[in-house]
């Protein structure tokens, strides 16, 4: 730990609604409220959940990670796997991105995915 970060090594950071600050570093995922610096999962192992930097927090505190596994989301209650790799398992995410209209995007090695609510479409550059 590095005065309370997971690792030094700071590859994303996102602001929430609470005006705390996610930091995600190559060593897991923190939230500094003030003076309070909270790591809140610890990545390595087997998983890649570092691999790709790309982080977006959510007006209610659910936190999107693109990694080199897939998406994965912080909800309090730890990391959990994204809706995302039921679409495409196995893919490789490289961006993450939520729009004006509440549609998070997310930007793979296979092209770009769209999602809203429960509806998935894939944009592949056979769509261009």
């Amino acid at each position: 730990m590095t005065d309370g970060l997971p690792d030094s090594r700071v590859t994303s950071l996102g602001g929430a609604e609470d005006e705390c600050l996610w930091v995600r570093t190559a060593g897991g995922l923190s939230k500094v409220c003030g003076a309070e610096v909270t790591p809140l999962a610890v990545f390595g192992g087997r998983d890649n959940w570092y691999g790709s930097a790309s982080m977006h927090v959510d007006s209610d505190g659910t936190v999107w990670l693109a990694t080199d596994d897939g998406i994965r989301r912080w909800t309090g209650e730890g990391l959990r796997t994204g809706a995302f790799d039921t679409l495409l398992p196995g893919i490789s995410a490289h961006v993450i991105f939520r729009d004006s209209r509440q549609r998070l995007w997310l930007g793979t090695d296979r092209g770009a995915v769209e999602a809203f609510g429960t509806d998935r479409r894939m944009v592949t550059s056979r769509e261009g």
